[in-house]
């Protein structure tokens, strides 16, 4: 019971026209300008002022997890009991900056290479819902995703290799 996770309320209010994410909506938020990568993580990083049209027309949008996705995402434990989905209809996610920056850097991986990245916040930041993210992105891509559970490793000895 203590890893019983509601991720659906049907008393909760249904979210008109939200799109499922799914491959296609990945690659659209890819596409690459011709922009140097560091501009592009500045922005993302949130230097005020500049517009940024990286994955124009996704960010700040609200995002749903089809039901393969959230099966795949539910088998390596990514949901946790404190991110409160029982709130809403169904799971979905917030496409902020940082997420078409992620999902930018996994299919650049893809073509090749290895890629490396550290995600660091204070408690409430949005690390976790990044990661899952991330995870929903590799399932939707028909990528094999290994996850190391919160519980199994120390919480301030957090590693993630990609």
């Amino acid at each position: 019971m203590r890893k019983r996770i509601v991720l659906s309320n049907t008393n909760a209010l249904e979210v008109e026209g939200m799109q499922d994410l799914d491959a296609e909506m990945v690659e659209g938020m890819v596409r690459v300008r011709d922009e140097s990568e560091e501009a592009v993580l500045a922005g993302a990083l949130g230097m005020v002022g500049e517009e940024n049209e990286e994955g124009e027309g996704v960010v700040g949008k609200v995002v749903g997890l089809g039901g393969a996705t959230v099966d795949s995402l539910r088998a390596v434990e990514a949901f946790k009991t404190t991110q409160g989905w029982g709130l809403f209809r169904r799971p979905g996610l917030l496409v902020r900056e940082e997420s078409v920056v992620i999902s930018r850097k996994l299919v650049e991986g893809e073509k090749g290479g290895v890629v490396r990245l550290v995600v660091d916040g204070e408690r409430g930041a949005g690390k976790s819902l990044l990661l899952l993210h991330a995870m929903a992105t590799a399932f939707v891509r028909g990528w094999i995703v290994l996850n190391i559970p919160e519980g199994l490793i120390s919480p301030s000895k957090r590693l993630i290799r990609c």
